[in-house]
């Protein structure tokens, strides 16, 4: 199977158009106060802002792929390995199973529609302090099949 690898990092909400560069094991993004790093085994090639490429896997062949955040602040990060990056989806996978264990115990009606709500919600969770993320359901319709309406583009420096 043939796997299209398309990295295509926008920060700032799009305002800010990164400059990519590659390094052993991935592709750097530094743009405004940001620093992304895409971990691949692949070595993709950069056009401008993207970086593409394909992966070609045999029969039960899988691949993971990492991205770490700074800030420019802060030292920028390395790629991770293939090792690393599965021992890391691992932990990941059992902490959800951790949480879901402790936190997934509803038995009551509507238990279908309750459980997957507790998971959106730990999705939206900063794990520091466990806040919620602010306003995520700021531009989905009202109703199912309904279209977001959004307001006028916003004009900088205008």
């Amino acid at each position: 199977m043939e796997v299209a690898v398309e990295f295509v990092p926008r920060p700032e909400y799009g305002l800010v158009t990164p400059l990519l560069s590659a390094v052993p094991g991935g592709v750097l993004a530094r743009g405004g106060a940001d620093v992304l790093l895409l971990s691949c085994p692949a070595a993709l090639e950069i056009a401008g802002a993207a970086a593409t490429g394909r992966l070609v896997l045999d029969a039960g062949e899988r691949v993971v792929l990492g991205m770490t955040h700074r800030t420019t602040a802060e030292q920028f990060p390395v790629p991770r390995s293939p090792a690393e990056l599965e021992e890391a989806l691992r932990q990941t996978v059992e902490a959800w199973r951790a949480w879901s264990r402790q936190h997934q115990g509803y038995q009551g009606p509507w238990r279908e529609l309750v459980h997957p709500s507790g998971w959106v919600l730990q999705a939206l969770s900063f794990q520091p302090t466990g806040a919620v993320v602010a306003a995520p359901t700021t531009s989905l319709p009202e109703e199912a099949g309904g279209r977001a309406e959004l307001g006028p583009p916003l004009r900088l420096g205008a």
